[in-house]
């Protein structure tokens, strides 16, 4: 309780650096939190000590006198079969919601299902992988640091259920991680490359108040002998048939200089109507109306228009609202004038640098307007989405701690139990060094093998995740192959700190005492 008050303070500091302050609060700590608390904490571990405890005692006299004990077989048939049927459900829970439901919130819903179903079918059946992949990862050790190596990979594959079961936590932790990553990344090349693809001014302004530009900003920019190609775009509600609508306004003779829409009906230049509407394909779709249909718009300023749809867009990247009307249109029917965001060109042959000079007294009179060229934007952008992946991967690595201080304590138990065992192979020649190296060797293979289960779960998640948002989100798989590399490599080496102790206490056993232990 007392680390979770400390944690809570932390993760408000954090929230803050990140630009997500928090209300100003007092830190509370009420009675029903530390009665949840003690509820949970001791009610979960009496129930993880239910199975063990009716293992033991099951265990005949004679056998509990022998020195060691039995680790078993890998995993049992009731296990097994438990195992195999929760990846099963799990499969199925995750491949209808892929397949078979229509609706995100169905579809999300039927993955969580199956990854729920899928975590712990995997959990009871990974100690089937655990010799198997020790013995692989660990081949390095034994030829590189010879006997030390080859004791670490056989004592990390002596006790299968014992080696999943701590590393169970940091593969959980390790999946949650990856599928972030993945969807995170896979949103960032969907995200730039649309932009891309659709994008052709230089710059973008924004503006950090959010309550818009006055009209002369973008006069201003235009008059600059800089700028070429300009269009303002502008927010505003109206009802439209009925419902309070969201929808933008911008000039339709210039955005297509600047931006590809998508026109997929009609033009944006080459119509005859004076009461222009653009329309988005999932509005058309969902209203049946189409090219050259009339729209009667309800104003904030309690004018009505009737606007004549002249074409039909498909790149909502730019355009996210459902109906964008002309700005000549805009001011006739006073909605708001204030430009939301600018969008422009510069002239052929002058550089990033002749720009900034040509802005700097623009950006002096208005320090809210953030005038960024296109990568710039982008990475702004990116930006966003790192820090909310930031916020997830920082409450997961307290997962991550708490599954090395489980590595850290079921060493602590082996080196215990072990005693004669570590007693004989020093008395048979092996040097402290060396036994310190085993105990570390194994912790590290612990890490690395929870760690790779918990990559490959996290990958399968990813993509599961990805193919199920809609494809106006992500439509890409992207897999950050060094982030995840880094992260295997930051477990190995978590596995060798958390062995610091058991390691050191392995090593300054007496050799006699241990043996008569």
């Amino acid at each position: 309780i007392g680390v979770g008050v400390l944690v809570a303070i932390g993760l408000r500091a954090l929230f803050g650096a990140l630009g997500a302050e928090l209300p100003d609060s007092p830190t509370i700590v009420s009675v029903r939190t530390i009665a949840v608390a003690l509820a949970v904490g001791v009610g979960a571990t009496f129930l993880s000590a239910i199975v063990p405890a009716r293992k033991a005692a099951r265990v005949p006299a004679i056998a509990a006198l022998r020195d060691g004990a039995d680790a078993g077989p890998a995993t049992g048939r009731h296990r097994l079969i438990a195992g195999a049927a929760l990846i099963t459900i799990g499969s199925i829970a995750g491949g209808t919601g892929l397949f078979l439901t229509e609706t995100t919130t169905s579809v999300l819903a039927a993955i969580a299902t199956g990854a729920v179903a899928i975590f712990v079918g995997v959990t009871l059946l990974s100690p089937l992988a655990v010799r198997p992949l020790t013995a692989a990862i660990g081949f390095p050790l034994s030829g590189l640091f010879g006997v030390s190596g080859r004791l670490a990979t056989q004592n990390a594959g002596r006790n299968p259920r014992r080696t999943s079961s701590t590393a169970a936590a940091l593969m959980v932790g390790l999946a949650l991680v990856t599928t972030t990553l993945v969807v995170g990344e896979s949103v960032k090349a969907q995200f730039r490359g649309t932009l891309e693809s659709s994008v052709k001014a230089d710059y973008l302004v924004t503006e950090d108040v959010g309550m818009g530009f006055e009209v002369g900003v973008a006069d201003q920019l235009d008059s600059l002998a800089v700028t070429d190609d300009l269009v303002t775009f502008r927010y505003d509600q109206a009802r439209i048939d009925g419902d309070v609508r969201w929808f933008m306004g911008t000039d339709l003779s210039g955005v297509g200089e600047l931006f590809d829409l998508g026109i997929s009906e009609g033009s944006l230049t080459e119509f005859t109507a004076t009461d222009p509407l653009l329309i988005s394909d999932n509005e058309s779709r969902a209203t049946g109306l189409g090219l050259g249909d009339r729209v009667t718009i309800e104003f904030g300023s309690g004018m009505t228009a009737d606007l004549t749809i002249v074409g039909v867009f498909t790149d909502d990247t730019i355009i996210d609202e459902p109906y964008l009307i002309d700005r000549r249109t805009w001011d006739a029917v006073g909605a708001r004038p204030m430009d939301d965001w600018i969008a422009f060109s510069l002239v052929d042959g002058v550089t990033t640098a002749q720009a900034a000079e040509a802005f700097a007294p623009l950006t002096e009179r208005y320090p809210q307007a953030d005038i960024a060229t296109f990568d710039e934007f982008v990475e702004q952008l990116e930006g966003f989405i790192d820090q909310a992946l930031t916020v997830v991967n920082v409450m997961v690595a307290l997962a991550i701690i708490i599954a090395l201080i489980g590595i850290a304590n079921t060493l602590a138990l082996s080196v215990f139990e072990r005693t004669r065992e570590l007693g004989l192979l020093r008395a048979v020649g092996m040097g402290r060094r060396q036994l310190r190296r085993m105990v570390r060797f194994e912790a590290t293979l612990v890490a690395v093998f929870g760690a790779g289960m918990g990559v490959a779960v996290g990958l399968v998640f990813g993509w599961a995740t990805v193919t199920a948002l809609p494809d106006t989100v992500t439509s890409t798989l992207s897999i950050p192959g060094q982030r995840i590399a880094v992260l295997v490599t930051v477990a190995a080496l978590a596995g060798l700190l958390a062995a610091m102790g058991p390691a050191r206490r392995a090593a300054r056993l007496d050799i006699l005492a241990a043996i008569g232990a």
